[in-house]
C-alpha cells in the first residue's frame, strides 16, 4: 500500500473524530501530502524535500522521524504518518494554566485546626480551669469592656438560632445569623438608639414575633420557639449575608451548642467570644483578639512559644511580671515621631510582627489589670503590646531605631534586660 493511501485512510477514520468541517478536510489533505513527501523521500533532494515538508515542519519537524534502527519502509512510513496525525489533530493546548480542582473549604475558616482545638478543648475543662477562665474575664473586662460588647441575650439568641436551623442550607443559615446578632444587639440597646431605626432591623422576623416588651433575653426565648418555616420567612427577608465570612462561626458555633446548653451565661459568653476570635483571628488585631481570647490562653494555648524567639519570649515573661509601678510607667501617654513611625510601619508591612504583638497582649490583658485597671490599665495594655510589635522586627531596623522606638517601654523594661545572660567565665 503506498504511503500516502496508508495516511488518507488512516487520517478519514481519525480526523473526523477530532476536527469536521473544512478545518478537518484542511487537516486530512495536510497530512495526505505529508504521507506523500515520506514516499518520496529516495527521488528528492534535500532542498525540496524541505520546501515540501514546509507546511508540517512546525507540527512535526522532519528530523524528528529519523530512525536508527532498521525497520521496514512501510512500518516507518505507518509510524511516522500516525505521529502526524495525532500530533496535528491534538486540540492546541492553552495559554491559561488548568484550573485545578477547587479545594473545599475548611468547616470552621482558614484557622480551622485553632478552632477545631478549642471546640475540643473547652469542653474538657475542669470546674478548676472554668473558675480560672471566669476569673481573667474578669480582669480583662475591667479595662476593656469586653463583657458589655456582646451581652448574654445575645449570644443565646445566636445559640438558639444555630439550634432551631439544623435543617437550613448554609446560606439561609447566614442570613438567619446575621438578622438574629443585628436584632439582639438592636433589643440590647434600645434605651440608646432611634425607635424606628430598632424596628427596621426587627423587620425579618414580623409577624412570627412581636417585640414590645422584649429585652435581650425574652428574644432568645422567643427564637428558641421558632420553626423551619419561620426560619425559612425570616432568612429570605433578611440582608443579604457574605456566607464565606459568615459560614466559620456558624460551622463552630452548631459544633458548641449541646456544651453551651450545660453552661452559665457567663461561661457561655466566654466561651463565644473566644471562639469567634478564634474563627476571625487574623481579621482582628492582635490585642483586640488578646481581649476575646485571653481567659482561655492558658488552659487552650494557641501561641507555639518556640515560634516566637528567645527574646521575644522574654519580653512575654517581663509583661506577664509587671508591677504596679512598672504598669504606672507604660500607661503613660506618648507618641512617636513620623520617621519613626513611617519606619515600624515598613518593618510590619508583611506580618512579621504578629505573633509576637499578640503574645505580649495576652500577657499584659491579664496582667495588668491585677495592677492597674480603667482606662490607665487599657493604656498600659496597648503599650505593652506595642513592645511585642517591636521586639519582634527589631533584626529588620537599626540600633537607634530600635532604642527610639522602645522609648515608651524602656523605664518599665529595659531593653538590655532582655539580651540573652552572658555565659559565666571558668
Amino acid at each position: 500500500m503506498r504511503s500516502e493511501e496508508a495516511v488518507a485512510l488512516g487520517a478519514l477514520e481519525l480526523i473526523p473524530n477530532q476536527v469536521t468541517g473544512d478545518e478537518g478536510w484542511a487537516a486530512v489533505r495536510t497530512l495526505v501530502h505529508g504521507g506523500r513527501v515520506l514516499g518520496s523521500l529516495g527521488d528528492l533532494t534535500a532542498q525540496e524535500i524541505s520546501e515540501l515538508w514546509a507546511p508540517l515542519e512546525s507540527v512535526i519537524p522532519l528530523a524528528s522521524l529519523s530512525q536508527v534502527e532498521e525497520v521496514p519502509t512501510a512500518e516507518r512510513v505507518r509510524s511516522a504518518v500516525n505521529s502526524v496525525i495525532k500530533t496535528i489533530t491534538r486540540p492546541p493546548r492553552s495559554r491559561v494554566a488548568p484550573a485545578t480542582a477547587a479545594k473545599a473549604s475548611a468547616p470552621y475558616g482558614p484557622n480551622h485546626a485553632e478552632v477545631a482545638g478549642f471546640i475540643k478543648g473547652v469542653s474538657e475543662l475542669s470546674a478548676i480551669q472554668w473558675l480560672r477562665v471566669l476569673d481573667r474575664r474578669k480582669l480583662v473586662s475591667s479595662v476593656t469592656r469586653e463583657g458589655a460588647a456582646e451581652p448574654a441575650g445575645v449570644v443565646r439568641s445566636l445559640l438558639a438560632m444555630l439550634d432551631g436551623t439544623r435543617d437550613l442550607d448554609n446560606y439561609l443559615r447566614c442570613r438567619a445569623f446575621v438578622a438574629v446578632e443585628r436584632a439582639g444587639f438592636a433589643l440590647e440597646s434600645r434605651h440608646q438608639a432611634n425607635h424606628e431605626q430598632i424596628r427596621q432591623v426587627l423587620v425579618p422576623f414580623e409577624p412570627s414575633i412581636a417585640f414590645e416588651g422584649l429585652n435581650g433575653g425574652g428574644f432568645a426565648h422567643k427564637i428558641a420557639s421558632l420553626d423551619k418555616g419561620d426560619w425559612n420567612r425570616v432568612a429570605s427577608a433578611a440582608p443579604d449575608a457574605n456566607e464565606e465570612g459568615v459560614a466559620p462561626l456558624v460551622n463552630a458555633g452548631t459544633a458548641l451548642i449541646d456544651f453551651f446548653g450545660g453552661r452559665s451565661d457567663d461561661e457561655a459568653v466566654a466561651a463565644w467570644h473566644a471562639v469567634s476570635a478564634l474563627v476571625h483571628r487574623h481579621h482582628l488585631t492582635p490585642i483586640k483578639f488578646a481581649a476575646s481570647y485571653a481567659p482561655f490562653a492558658s488552659a487552650i494555648p494557641v501561641t507555639n512559644p518556640r515560634s516566637l524567639g528567645a527574646m521575644v519570649s522574654r519580653y512575654v515573661t517581663a509583661v506577664s511580671r509587671l508591677g504596679a509601678s512598672q504598669c504606672a510607667v507604660l500607661a503613660r501617654s506618648w507618641q512617636l515621631d513620623h520617621e519613626l513611625s513611617t519606619v515600624l510601619s515598613r518593618a510590619v508591612a508583611d506580618g512579621g510582627s504578629r505573633a509576637g504583638e499578640e503574645a505580649a497582649a495576652l500577657a499584659a490583658v491579664v496582667t495588668v489589670p491585677m495592677r492597674l485597671s480603667g482606662g490607665g490599665g487599657w493604656a498600659a495594655v496597648k503599650t505593652a503590646a506595642f513592645g511585642g510589635r517591636v521586639i519582634a522586627i527589631r533584626s529588620r531596623i537599626t540600633g537607634p531605631q530600635l532604642e527610639g522606638l522602645w522609648e515608651p517601654i524602656q523605664a518599665a523594661i529595659p531593653l538590655v534586660s532582655l539580651s540573652a545572660p552572658a555565659k559565666p567565665k571558668r
